[in-house]
């Protein structure tokens, strides 16, 4: 998974993905954590229906501060405000 090891090269090196800019946002709120988000992957653009859907699936209250960065970052990435590249 890409989001978790990062992305590889072909001849076999590794580029982890540093998530530590929005780890003070995830612990803040979901809100901050989207908004961070939103700046990173939509360049600001993220529509406010996409915004409220990513904040309420990140409201399980099962899933880590971890789980939740990289759900966040998963969802922001697929979004149709996050695949327009621009």
């Amino acid at each position: 998974n890409y989001l978790e090891e990062g992305f590889q090269s072909g001849d076999g090196h590794t580029f982890p993905l540093d998530y530590s800019t929005v780890r003070g946002a995830a612990a803040d709120s979901s809100e901050a954590l989207v908004d961070q988000m939103n700046l990173l992957f939509c360049q600001g653009n993220m529509s406010a229906r996409v915004r409220q859907i990513i904040i309420a699936t990140l409201a399980d209250p099962l899933l880590t501060a971890d789980e939740r960065i990289l759900l966040a970052a998963y969802l922001a990435l697929e979004s149709p405000d996050g695949a327009i590249q621009r």
